[in-house]
């Protein structure tokens, strides 16, 4: 019996049907079943009420936040409104890298504004994945001195595609001050990126001929 409960709680908050989710709850359904999926299904589909009815029921980090990805990988963003600030760092920079890879605008703006729940880790995990769009994404929000004064940081492939995506000046300010950096490398590193840069003749003509 339990178990028909169960299955009976997650179909209901799928399709977003309050009052049977209510009438399961108090017939003894378990909310944290199936590792709170109940809670994943609503918030898969965006039923708001639904969610804020389980949340306090459910186990959130379950599944490492599967919640919020769900709901943001689908551009539920008022249901990532309620589970954002409950959620841990790596949950919410799954979520945003799904609102960005589905181009859900408002779910990115979102998280982004929520600097405290993502945490820097973000960007050090754009950088060491070797995720260019989500650098210059979360640039603007990050304290990017605070991050290259990791040590281990530093000395990794993340860093190199770090510095590539700021702006040239405060990248350079950046490998010329640094004790740690291996600066011969650091500065022939920079160069070479910028050389990949400069437009090409034929990059040339093809943009003279679309003026």
């Amino acid at each position: 019996m339990p178990r028909d409960l169960n299955e009976g709680l997650i179909a209901a908050a799928e399709i977003g049907d309050q009052a049977s989710v209510v009438s399961m709850l108090a017939r003894g359904a378990d909310p944290k079943a199936g590792d709170s999926w109940a809670l994943c299904s609503a918030a898969e589909e965006g039923h708001l009420e639904v969610v804020k009815l389980l949340l306090p029921l459910s186990n959130l980090h379950v599944r490492n936040g599967l919640a919020l990805e769900l709901a943001s990988a689908n551009g539920h963003c008022e249901v990532a409104r309620l589970l954002l600030p409950e959620s841990f760092c790596a949950a919410s920079y799954t979520a945003l890298k799904l609102a960005v890879d589905n181009g859900h605008r408002k779910v990115i703006d979102l998280i982004l504004q929520n600097q405290v729940t993502i945490g820097h880790l973000a960007l050090q995990v754009a950088a060491r994945e070797g995720d260019a769009e989500m650098i210059r994404l979360l640039l603007p929000h990050s304290d990017v001195e605070a991050i290259l004064a990791d040590t281990d940081f530093i000395h990794g492939s993340g860093c190199d595609l770090l510095l590539t995506c700021l702006p040239r000046p405060r990248a350079s300010e950046f490998v010329e001050s640094h004790p740690r950096l291996d600066l011969p490398r650091a500065r022939a590193m920079l160069a070479a990126y910028s050389l990949r840069q400069r437009p090409t003749p034929a990059r040339c003509q093809k943009a003279r001929r679309r003026t």
